[in-house]
């Protein structure tokens, strides 16, 4: 017998997520964009939820939550020249590598 275990993805903070449903309580639609402020981890058998704002539409100062569900991270494409390829195979290769240069950039002040 064959058992089926759902992983939940954890959406990082500071992320730009996409509505993947409107949401008329606050008159925002599918599609509308949005930045993670804050993660809500629940038991492995419920939904995580999340705290959204930043929406690229005029409702400032709205935190609005929501199910994981009703949310999908942005996805940012970027190819990269053959000879960096060959370093890094994955996207949190990059990411990892992209992180570290930042720790290294002075802070402008």
């Amino acid at each position: 017998m064959l058992t089926q275990i759902k992983f939940k993805q954890k959406i990082e903070l500071y992320t730009q997520v996409e509505l993947t449903e409107d949401l008329p309580k606050y008159g925002l639609k599918k599609g509308d964009i949005a930045m993670v402020i804050e993660h809500y981890p629940m038991p492995e058998n419920q939904e995580d939820g999340y705290s959204l704002e930043g929406f690229d539409r005029e409702i400032e100062g709205i935190t609005v939550e929501v199910r994981a569900s009703q949310i999908k991270p942005i996805s940012i494409n970027i190819t990269l020249e053959p000879d960096v390829a060959e370093v890094f195979k994955t996207s949190e290769e990059v990411n990892q590598a992209l992180r570290n240069l930042i720790t290294a950039i002075p802070k402008k002040e």
